[in-house]
């Protein structure tokens, strides 16, 4: 049965903060996220501590029933393959950040953003727009990374 907490605070999408630990919550257990601002996940709980304060610190990985099958059992999974690129699914871009700065009349964007999870081999490709007096885009420079970070230099 889902056990239900007050949701304090969710701090950048990634930590949140509740009243209580929920009942069944413990070390390598299995449970569930469900916020109106967040899509549901599953994780699984690997370590709680508790602070000084007498909060407690639950530090949890995200859970994929599928592959815990695939490891234990050998078995063959093929998954939803829609949206997915060579099979690949590509990972989710979150907390995307521009931040613009101006040096000696040239101007720099530093993008940053995260991931919920790794996958091997991927690269972004990123776009930097303007928007143009028309109300239309204009391309202003592109480029390719395999990091979660990229600066734009030499813009005028």
């Amino acid at each position: 049965n889902p056990v239900s907490v007050e949701v304090q605070s969710v701090t950048d999408g990634v930590k949140v903060k509740v009243s209580r630990v929920p009942d069944g919550v413990a070390e390598y257990s299995v449970w569930g996220l469900k916020l109106p601002t967040l899509r549901q996940r599953l994780f699984r709980c690997v370590s709680i501590r508790e602070n000084d304060d007498g909060t407690y610190a639950i530090t949890a990985v995200q859970h994929v029933p599928e592959k815990e099958a695939i490891v234990d059992n050998g078995a063959h999974f093929d998954g939803d393959q829609s949206g997915t690129v060579n099979g690949v699914t590509p990972p989710a871009v979150q907390h995307l950040t521009a931040e613009v700065t101006a040096d000696s009349g040239e101007y720099q964007v530093l993008a940053r953003w995260d991931t919920p999870k790794v996958v091997k081999g991927v690269s972004f490709m990123l776009r930097l727009t303007v928007a143009a007096d028309d109300g239309s885009e204009r391309l202003v420079s592109t480029a390719r990374t395999t990091e979660t970070t990229y600066r734009f230099r030499q813009l005028a």
